[in-house]
C-alpha cells in the first residue's frame, strides 16, 4: 500500500516548494467542512519516490487506485501513463515501461474535483471533495499474468448463471496479460466456506486480448442469504501468480406480489441512504468512519442500504457480504433538486464516461453477493427522446454485463422513464412539475 509520504500542492501555486505531506486517503476539502469554508473546486498534484528493487526487472509493475476525485492524470518520471475519469471507481495503470529499476522513481498525479461536461455526475447535491481519498496500491506481477487493467478489477469476474439448492452452475471469466498469442497454463479452484475445494479446473490458453471463460458447477452449495452468509473464494493461478476474490451464491428476485426474495424465501427490506462523507474526513472515510456508519445502519433497524450515486469502498460491501445487509449502488447519471442543473449532455463525451463508469461499477462489485441491484439513474427530470434512448441503453449494458441481477431507478416523475429498469423507486423528498 502506498498511503504514506505523498507531497501535495495545488496547481496554481506554481512549485512545489511549499509542498504539504499527506497521507492517503486526503481530500484538499476537510476545511470547508469543519471551518465553514467554501468548497474548493480545482486541480492539484501529489507527489512521492517510489524505489523498485533491481531484482524486480523481470516482473510488471503497477498503480491501482481505489478512488480519486474525479479526474486523475498519472505520470511515472515526466511520462503520462494513463487517464481516469470517474470518482468513484477503482483503475489500475500499468508502469512496468516507466519505471527505472535499483533507483527511485518519481510519481505525480494531477487530479481535477472541477466539473465537467464529460464527466457524471454533472448535476449532483453531494460534494465533490478532491483528492486522492482511496487507497493506492502497488501490485507486481510476473510477466504472463492475470491482468488488472480490466476495467479496475482484479481480473476475474465470476458469473452464476444457475443458482439452486442443488447446484450453483456458472462461469468465470478471466483477463490475461502475457505476450501476444502465448500459451500459458491456468487453473480454476473454488474454495467452499469450510475450506474444502468444491471445484478445481487447468486448461491451457493462448493469450489473445479475449477474456477466456472457464465453466465451472458446485454440487449442494451453501448458498449466501441475509441470515447466513455463506462465502466461497475463487482462486485463479496462472505461472506464478495466484489471484483470489471471494463471492456468494444466491438467488435474488422479485414476486409477482412485488416481495423481494432471496433463494425463495421474502426478505422484508428496510433500508437507508447512504451518501459518501463525514463531517471530519469529508469523502476521505476509514475503515473506522464505515463502522461508524454501520452500527448506527443497524441500531435504527435497517438491513439494507442504498449507495447514493455511485460505489462506497470495498471495504464496506465486505462487511455487508459478512453481516447478510442487502446493497443497491447507483450509477452517477442523477440529478440535483436545483432547476438550473443540466444532467445530460448529448455529447459522445457523457455518453461514453457514463458507459464506462457504469461497467466499472458493476465489475468491481459483481462479486458482493450483498449486491441485489444496480441503479441506473436517479431523480431525472427531462423526457428528451436522447435522453430516454440513453437511459434504455445504460439499462440493456447493465443487463448484459451483470444477467443476474435486477435494475432499479429512483425516480420523482411521472412518465415513461418509470418503465425502463425492473424496479422503479418513487422519491416524495422534491415534488417538480
Amino acid at each position: 500500500i502506498l498511503n504514506n509520504s505523498w507531497r501535495f500542492f495545488f496547481k496554481d501555486e506554481n512549485s512545489s516548494d511549499n509542498a504539504r505531506f499527506v497521507t492517503i486517503p486526503h481530500t484538499w476539502n476537510t476545511d470547508a467542512l469543519t471551518e465553514g469554508g467554501d468548497l474548493h473546486q480545482t486541480t492539484a498534484n501529489y507527489r512521492r519516490s517510489l524505489f523498485v528493487p533491481a531484482q524486480w526487472q523481470n516482473k510488471r509493475l503497477f498503480l491501482r487506485f481505489g478512488g480519486v476525485m474525479s479526474v486523475a492524470d498519472v505520470f511515472v518520471n515526466g511520462s503520462h501513463v494513463g487517464e481516469h475519469r470517474g470518482g468513484r471507481t477503482a483503475f489500475t495503470v500499468e508502469i512496468t515501461d516507466k519505471v527505472s529499476f535499483g533507483t527511485e522513481n518519481n510519481l505525480l498525479v494531477e487530479v481535477s474535483n472541477g466539473f465537467r461536461s464529460d464527466v457524471l455526475p454533472t448535476s449532483t447535491e453531494q460534494n465533490l471533495y478532491g483528492g486522492i481519498y482511496r487507497d493506492v496500491e502497488l501490485i507486481v506481477t510476473e510477466k504472463t499474468t492475470v491482468s488488472p487493467l480490466y476495467y479496475g478489477t482484479e481480473g476475474i469476474i465470476v458469473h452464476p448463471a444457475k443458482v439452486s439448492t442443488e447446484s450453483v452452475e456458472g462461469s468465470v471469466a478471466v483477463s490475461l496479460l502475457g505476450k501476444r498469442d502465448a500459451v500459458c497454463n491456468v487453473t480454476l479452484d473454488v474454495v467452499s466456506p469450510d475450506g474444502y475445494v468444491a471445484v478445481t479446473k487447468s486448461v491451457k490458453a493462448k493469450i489473445d486480448g479475449k477474456l477466456l471463460n472457464i465453466p465451472f458447477i458446485v454440487d449442494n452449495p451453501e448458498l449466501w442469504s441475509t441470515q447466513r452468509p455463506s462465502m466461497y473464494r475463487v482462486d485463479v493461478v496462472v505461472g506464478g501468480d495466484t489471484v483470489s476474490v471471494n463471492t456468494g451464491f444466491r438467488d435474488i428476485e422479485i414476486t409477482p406480489e412485488r416481495l423481494l426474495t432471496v433463494n425463495g424465501k421474502h426478505v422484508p427490506v428496510r433500508g437507508v441512504n447512504l451518501c459518501h462523507d463525514n463531517i471530519r474526513t469529508g469523502n476521505a472515510l476509514t475503515e473506522s468512519d464505515y463502522d461508524a456508519d454501520f452500527e448506527c445502519i443497524v441500531e435504527v433497524g435497517a438491513n439494507a442500504i442504498r449507495s447514493v450515486e455511485g460505489p462506497h469502498s470495498q471495504y464496506l460491501y465486505d462487511k455487508c457480504d459478512r453481516e447478510g445487509v442487502l446493497v443497491w449502488i447507483d450509477s452517477p447519471l442523477c440529478q440535483s433538486p436545483f432547476l438550473s442543473d443540466i444532467a445530460y449532455y448529448s455529447s459522445n463525451g457523457f455518453e461514453q464516461n457514463g458507459r464506462e463508469q457504469l461497467k466499472e461499477i458493476i465489475l468491481q462489485n459483481i462479486h458482493h453477493p450483498s449486491v441485489a441491484m444496480w441503479g441506473i439513474f436517479s431523480l431525472l427530470r427531462g423526457r428528451s427522446a436522447d435522453l430516454m434512448g440513453y437511459v434504455k441503453e445504460l439499462n440493456k449494458l447493465a443487463k448484459s454485463t451483470d444477467p443476474s441481477r435486477l435494475t432499479v431507478a429512483c425516480s420523482n416523475q411521472d412518465g415513461d422513464i418509470n418503465f425502463i429498469t425492473d424496479l422503479i423507486v418513487f422519491s416524495t423528498s422534491y415534488n417538480f412539475s
